[in-house]
């Protein structure tokens, strides 16, 4: 799943990169959906801990991508931590998606866009629309 979704940044502009990345882990999560929501949902410590470290390593790869697209060749502390909370972002309204279906994909994918529209601007000012 993360090789799948590092490797899915296409586009021409920083936003048409992180939105392809987006509907590719979308549609990981979604194919795996019984097992996301397994883990998710799970109360072994044994098996959280596990799972734990191998979505934080993905999580650390997909904020290098990330900062690399919007071209922040050495973010700082602060601006991986803004990345890293808005990832959680996405992957909570995935799993409540999932769970019941409250939204569209589409609405999912807008709303996790917004939300790095105001980092973009506010935190990083970075603009997503460049050509990369």
């Amino acid at each position: 799943m993360n090789e799948t979704q590092v490797a899915s940044f296409r586009g021409d502009t920083a936003r048409k990169q992180i939105a392809s990345f987006l509907r590719a882990h979308l549609k990981a999560v979604k194919d795996r959906q019984g097992d996301a929501l397994f883990r998710a949902r799970s109360h072994n410590l044994a098996i959280n801990a596990t799972i734990a470290e191998i979505w934080e390593a993905s999580r650390q790869q997909a904020i290098d991508r990330i900062c690399e697209v919007l071209g922040m060749l050495q973010p700082s502390r602060k601006a991986r931590a803004c990345l890293r909370a808005w990832i959680g972002f996405h992957d909570q309204l995935v799993l409540a998606w999932l769970a019941d279906r409250a939204m569209s994909e589409a609405e999912v994918l807008r709303c996790t866009l917004r939300q790095l529209d105001h980092l973009a601007e506010e935190e990083f000012a970075v603009d997503l629309d460049r050509t990369v």
